[in-house]
């Protein structure tokens, strides 16, 4: 079972990142355009803020804009019942945001919260079953 962690927070925006964290990478170092995809997450939904990601090199921007710590799990589904995880970024507090290099396949990707937590009553929370997921398609380039 997992053990909850209850987090009081304020629900506000979250501020950009101080720092650009893929400066210096290959894609800033070789002038290459990366496209970026804001993800705004909270209780109990996982939404882009504007069109899907293209395939290719991406930077996801996630931002935590609910009460609780939730974290964004990129599922690469390849048929009814195949899938498997392709990247993840865990423990985003509450107004934290957080970014991610990932690179774009053409296909179907789940984006899913799947925290489980007790709470102190004895509920438990799984983020997934209320809602914290999303499908995107990403098209030929």
């Amino acid at each position: 079972m997992a053990s909850a962690v209850l987090l009081l927070g304020a629900c506000s925006p979250a501020a950009p990142p101080a720092e650009d964290p893929f400066e210096g990478d290959a894609t800033a170092a070789s002038g290459a355009q990366r496209a970026e995809v804001e993800i705004i997450i909270g209780e109990w939904f996982i939404a882009l803020s504007g069109e899907e990601p293209p395939s290719g090199d991406v930077k996801l921007v996630i931002r935590n804009y609910g009460q609780y710590v939730h974290e964004i799990e990129v599922i690469r589904k390849l048929g009814e019942y195949q899938e498997y995880e392709v990247a993840e970024i865990e423990d985003i507090a509450p107004g934290e945001t957080r970014a991610l290099g990932f690179q774009f396949s053409p296909g179907t990707y789940e984006l899913a919260c799947t925290i489980v937590e007790r709470k102190a009553d004895g509920r438990i929370l799984n983020h997934y079953q209320l809602g914290m997921f999303t499908f995107i398609d990403v098209p030929e380039p």
